[in-house]
């Protein structure tokens, strides 16, 4: 029965000896392509902790250079974190994150490319370097979302300020707020406002996102943003209700219940 490389990876970090583990690796290696796939590995590794360092050698490349042509800003994060810890290479981890960065730059209009990739890279930098904070990483991340007219991308690195930098979350959601043009859209920017423990912005914007929907799924999604059993959310419903008498549309109404 050929096992599957969860199951080899499992045998791997169960085995009595790094002896016991080589060859469950060693086949773990071979079948490995994606970058999802060296990750396991990896992790294979590291909780054994005793594995050659021929092994790692080998692991740890794959994994960025694969992560890096996913656009998996897990994998890059993985990999630059065992180049630090486990090939004692703290100046290549970081290079590998800039490259991460840069090839999230260079594919902004892929799917993978979110606000998400330049959080986690920051998360990851100040976890590697006590002088450095992510700051950069984000405001790059910034520029990037500004250039695309991403509300979701902005509202997402608005949530990574909120803690460290509450006025420069608050300038990034007005900023979404601007780039706002489907209506429905409001509830990244309302969710925003509640992480900052500011709901009746929140209010204010979906009550004006309400007031320009016109579509049954733009007040479908106003609704769920402003919370099942809220005035709001019945406000929006009687909209959508509306909305859908007049185009025949009932089922985003329906899905506003789910």
């Amino acid at each position: 029965m050929t096992l599957s490389l969860e199951d080899l990876a499992r045998r791997a970090i169960e085995a009595e000896s790094a002896a016991d583990a080589e060859p469950y690796l060693t086949e773990a290696v071979t079948r490995s392509e994606q970058s999802w796939e060296w990750r396991l590995v990896l992790r294979a590794i590291r909780e054994r902790g005793d594995v050659a360092g021929a092994l790692v050698d080998l692991v740890v490349p794959a994994l960025e250079a694969s992560a890096l042509d996913a656009l998996d800003v897990h994998g890059v994060c993985v990999a630059a974190s065992a180049r630090a810890a486990l090939l004692s290479d703290l100046d290549g981890a970081h290079v590998l994150l800039d490259a991460g960065l840069s090839r999230f730059e260079a594919d902004e209009r892929d799917y993978r490319v979110s606000g998400f990739c330049w959080v986690r890279v920051a998360q990851e930098r100040a976890r590697l370097s006590e002088g450095r904070t992510g700051v950069e990483e984000l405001e790059r991340g910034v520029r990037h979302a500004r250039r695309r007219r991403r509300v979701d991308d902005l509202c997402t690195l608005a949530g990574a300020f909120v803690k460290r930098d509450p006025d420069r979350a608050i300038a990034l959601l007005r900023e979404a707020e601007g780039f706002l043009v489907d209506p429905g859209g409001a509830w990244w920017v309302a969710s925003g406002w509640r992480a900052l423990e500011r709901p009746d912005e929140a209010t204010r914007l979906l009550e004006a996102a309400l007031a320009r929907a016109e579509e049954v799924t733009q007040a479908a999604a106003i609704a769920r943003a402003f919370g099942e059993g809220s005035a709001g959310a019945r406000r929006a419903r009687a909209r959508a209700e509306a909305l859908a008498a007049s185009t025949g549309d009932a089922r985003a109404v329906a899905e506003t219940a789910a």
